[in-house]
């Protein structure tokens, strides 16, 4: 899973290497545009199953996590996530 995916770089480049992906964001422009740039890479990805999903960090409990996503993830990435000190109690959330 990569949180506050943005354009989804970083996802991108996880999808070409990992079996399943989900990117990340609160926006839903951003969101769209998410989309689009997985429609755009489609043939250089690995990932069988990459995905778009909203989330917003610290809203949910790792129990409502597994019922939204159908499981935890093995690896959580971020670039440009903390921005402000109020973020990094949210992001626990997501890592616990």
């Amino acid at each position: 899973m990569e949180l506050g995916s943005g354009v989804g770089l970083a996802g991108l480049v996880a999808a070409k290497y990992c079996e399943k992906v989900t990117l990340t964001d609160r926006s839903s422009t951003v969101l769209q545009l998410l989309q689009r740039n997985i429609n755009l890479n489609v043939n250089d990805l690995a990932s069988k199953e990459c995905s778009v999903s909203f989330l917003e960090w610290g809203k949910a409990t790792s129990e409502e996590y597994r019922r939204l996503f159908g499981s935890l993830f093995d690896l959580v990435i971020g670039s440009d996530i903390i921005r402000h000190h109020c973020s990094i109690a949210g992001n626990n959330k997501v890592f616990v």
